[in-house]
């Protein structure tokens, strides 16, 4: 939401569903996030690793529906939406924005280095100086850290974003799908962005082997209860309060 003048605007819409096929699926989030308004101009969209495959038709299917050219996104083996998680299933979450002209630039796939920046993008950068940048990457990128580390570093922005992971394909989506590097939009500082961290992780403790899970929950390691083994690598003082060690 946007406020002008003491009145309040609308600027994003979402929507998100679970449906047998991709068609279904997101015809279902289209109408949650109903008409869309004509000052819409880029979309977010993130599918479960079952509509992997389709993403492809997907990004065709909202480019023409919506007439949003520009869209950004990928592929996870879970989705989340408000008070929803998605696993196991075909699920997608979209959203739309409607964003200042020229306030956001979209950002081919870099694979192998920031030279692979084309003209157009370096021109923006260098004229609208980006202040940040939703960015995904596709995890078999060995180079993938460094792309990260010299994209923040030549635009001068802070890059928020995340990795796909699938049990399939491994699509990335700037305007189009792509695979095995890193791509995204880039912000202009005109627009205020709220980041936060959903997960992360730190290695800790000795290597593990998982001897029992449900699905993504870990239940035994090395053959002892998880919470245990997880309590005695992690130390004492973090063990007596387990809402101080989410917070590492």
């Amino acid at each position: 939401m946007s406020e002008i003048s003491g009145t309040r605007i609308q600027r994003f819409w979402a929507g998100h569903a679970s449906r047998p096929d991709w068609g279904r699926t997101i015809k279902a989030c289209l109408e949650q996030i109903g008409p869309i308004a004509a000052e819409a101009n880029l979309g977010f969209v993130y599918v479960t690793d079952a509509l992997g495959d389709d993403l492809g038709s997907i990004v065709t299917f909202l480019r023409g529906h919506t007439r949003i050219e520009h869209w950004v996104g990928t592929v996870g083996m879970g989705v989340c939406a408000p008070a929803t998680e998605y696993f196991d299933e075909p699920a997608a979450a979209l959203m739309v924005a409607a964003l200042p002209p020229d306030s956001f630039h979209m950002l081919a796939n870099l694979a192998r280095g920031i030279d692979e920046l084309d003209g157009e993008a370096r021109q923006w950068i260098e004229k609208v100086q980006p202040g940040s940048g939703l960015v995904h990457g596709d995890p078999r990128n060995a180079n993938l850290a460094e792309l990260v580390g010299d994209l923040s570093q030549s635009a001068a922005c802070f890059l928020f974003g995340g990795l796909s992971s699938s049990r399939g394909t491994m699509a990335q989506v700037a305007d189009r799908v792509h695979e095995g590097g890193l791509c995204g939009v880039l912000f202009g500082p005109s627009l205020t962005i709220v980041a936060g961290l959903s997960q992360g992780c730190t290695p800790i403790g000795p290597v593990r082997q998982v001897s029992a899970a449900d699905r993504n929950i870990i239940l035994a390691l090395d053959g002892q209860p998880a919470l245990d083994m997880l309590k005695a690598d992690m130390g004492e003082i973090l063990a007596r309060d387990l809402n101080r060690a989410a917070a590492y």
